[in-house]
């Protein structure tokens, strides 16, 4: 479940960035995650409150946006949502496509005092 690793990652943003501004007890983290990253936000959230026990987020909860996977064709310019991982354009056929969107993975924000 490589859910943990994403988790114990979050973790140390958000440990940083409290240091770095003065919050001792983070609230919420808001993390945008690419529906092509294949995460399960049931198993992130419950990572998340395993791995920030002992954190400044310890009793803090997290926040899935999920980013819907869309690609750009090169051939026509359709942009489109990429469904089932079917990369070919659904206007002109082509395979010849670029991703747009669905692959972040990052802390947007964080809130505390």
């Amino acid at each position: 479940m490589h859910e943990f690793s994403i988790a114990s990652s979050i973790i140390d943003i958000v440990n940083r960035t409290a240091r770095e501004n003065g919050i001792s007890r983070v609230t919420r983290v808001t993390v945008r995650v690419g529906e092509l990253r294949l995460v399960l936000p049931e198993s992130l959230k419950f990572a998340f409150r395993v791995c920030a026990k002992g954190s400044v987020a310890e009793n803090g909860e997290i926040q899935i946006e999920k980013v819907p996977a869309t690609g750009k064709c090169s051939s026509c310019g359709n942009e489109f949502r990429v469904g089932s991982f079917q990369f070919v354009c659904p206007s002109c056929g082509s395979a010849d496509m670029s991703i747009v969107s669905g692959e972040e993975l990052l802390v947007e924000s964080l809130e505390g005092e």
